[in-house]
């Protein structure tokens, strides 16, 4: 969701679109566009579908100084990320990512 649109470009002409399976809302290039621009605005990704693996899978973006630069993910089988524990996961994913954002940052002097 954060790579420039070059990048973008050399993955789906390397790789294709995404499975159909995995985001069957995604069948044209602009569809992608607008899938990762709303995962970019959200500030995360959560799938939550059987149809991939049955896992469920969350990644939460790391910034250094406001520029992304990585992100922190979990992948848990999908019985299990239900509920409260799923809550929490994504709580204590979300946060750890916010942390390292900020460890990794600074404010610079102006003196």
């Amino acid at each position: 969701a954060y790579a420039d649109e070059a990048t973008v470009d050399a993955v789906v002409k390397q790789n294709g679109l995404p499975n159909s399976e995995i985001l069957p809302d995604v069948n044209t290039r602009e569809e992608l566009n607008e899938y990762l621009s709303k995962v970019k605005s959200a500030k995360e990704f959560i799938y939550d579908d059987p149809r991939w693996n049955n896992l469920s899978i969350a990644a939460f973006p790391v910034f250094q100084n406001g520029c992304f630069v990585a992100v922190v993910g979990v992948s848990s089988p999908r019985d299990k990320f239900k509920n409260e524990h799923k809550a929490l996961v994504l709580k204590e994913v979300k946060k750890a990512a916010e942390k390292i954002s900020m460890t990794i940052s600074h404010i610079g002097s102006i003196g």
